[in-house]
């Protein structure tokens, strides 16, 4: 009887010890898993800030330096604080965390201007007092559900930017600024973009934005009331935002129309 008890209590540890491995195998798997989907997340969202040159020259062009200057002097003042020091790595990083100025999801009544389109190309600049880094945009306009503009039709081009850019240096080493939370659009892909041009610069300002894909609505920043649109077909999500814009006319002061 004693042998058998000791047996049963051996098979009872093998179990319990095979078990524990393959249980502990699974969450060490798991936690792999994890982390490679965060730091595949991580370069996704990386590889969409384009890239400033911090000794780039000015254009030998009177016009063209003067819109750009122009264009730079929205950030300025703003949060980047962009170093003179090179980085040591391409690793390194400046993240702001703050929050979003738009309280809600669909931000009509906040925008001058909003648009459907697709993302032709990218270019990060540098403010002019090399203090700021912000990404531009070409924006092929093919709808336009809000505007403030008659210089804006289908089809016609216009110019959107956002804080935020990798600097790169002499040492050929580079540096992302970004604020947390603020995402940026990938060129190639189609988004509605909510915008803002409270300095009357030659851009627009991205307050937020949404891609369409096949695979569903995806917002374009992290916070929640962005976070409820994820995933929505572009049919309803497009109703939304028509519904919203047609709210935020109705509720303009007659002067402001």
């Amino acid at each position: 009887m004693k042998i058998y008890q000791t047996i049963s209590a051996l098979v009872a540890m093998v179990v319990f010890a095979t078990i524990a491995i393959s249980f502990g195998t699974r969450s060490s798997n798991s936690h792999q898993d994890s982390s490679k989907k965060q730091n595949n997340k991580r370069q996704e969202d990386r590889s969409k800030y384009p890239i400033a040159d911090y000794e780039a020259p000015e254009s030998e062009h009177e016009i063209r330096r003067k819109e750009r200057k122009l264009k730079n002097k929205r950030y300025d003042n703003r949060s980047s604080s962009v170093s003179k020091e090179p980085p040591v790595d391409d690793g390194e990083e400046n993240s702001l965390f703050t929050h979003s100025e738009s309280a809600v999801g669909l931000p009509a009544s906040e925008s001058e201007i909003v648009v459907v389109g697709k993302v032709l190309d990218a270019q990060a600049y540098i403010s002019n007092n090399k203090q700021g880094v912000y990404s531009e945009f070409t924006f092929r306009v093919d709808e336009i559900l809000k505007t403030n503009s008659t210089n804006i039709t289908q089809n016609s081009l216009i110019n959107v930017d956002r804080e935020g850019g990798f600097v790169l240096y002499k040492n050929g080493k580079k540096r992302l600024h970004r604020i947390a939370g603020f995402g940026m659009p990938s060129v190639g892909r189609r988004y509605v973009l909510f915008l803002k041009n409270p300095e009357k610069s030659l851009n627009y300002e991205i307050i937020t934005g949404y891609e369409l894909s096949a695979d569903g609505i995806a917002n374009l920043d992290g916070f929640p009331q962005f976070s409820a649109y994820r995933g929505m077909n572009e049919t309803a999500f497009m109703k939304a935002v028509r519904e919203a814009i047609s709210q935020s006319s109705q509720a303009m002061p007659e002067k402001e129309k």
